[in-house]
C-alpha cells in the first residue's frame, strides 16, 4: 500500500475528526509531478531556497522561480502552517488538560 494511501487509512480508522488536518499528500503530489525536471545536461547548480535572516522571507539563489515551482511551494507551506497550527492547538488543550488533572 502507499505511503498516501496507508496514512489516510490509519487516521481514518483511528481518529476520523483529524482527517483534514495532516497534509495533503496526494495535492501535493499532483503539483511535483508538474515540475519539469532539470535537464542532465544542464551545467547550473538548481535553484536552492535559502531563508534570509533578516525577515524570514524565502529568496531563491539562481532567480524566480517557475509558476509550477512557486505553486508547489505555496502549497506546501500552507500544508505545513495547517499541520503546525493543529499540533500547536492540541499541545495547548493538552497542557490545559495536564494543569487541570494536576490540582486535583
Amino acid at each position: 500500500m502507499k505511503f498516501g494511501k496507508s496514512l489516510s487509512s490509519q487516521i481514518e480508522k483511528t481518529l476520523p475528526e483529524w482527517r483534514d488536518k495532516f497534509l495533503s499528500y496526494k495535492e501535493l503530489k499532483k503539483k511535483l509531478k508538474n515540475l519539469e525536471p532539470a535537464a542532465a545536461s544542464d551545467d547550473r547548480p538548481a535553484k536552492r531556497l535559502r531563508i534570509d535572516s533578516g525577515n524570514g522571507d524565502s529568496v531563491t539563489d539562481a532567480g524566480e522561480m517557475s509558476k509550477e515551482e512557486s505553486d508547489f511551494r505555496n502549497l506546501l507551506e500552507n500544508e505545513l502552517e495547517k499541520f503546525n497550527n493543529f499540533f500547536v492547538e492540541k499541545e495547548e488543550e493538552y497542557i490545559i488538560r495536564l494543569k487541570v488533572f494536576s490540582s486535583i
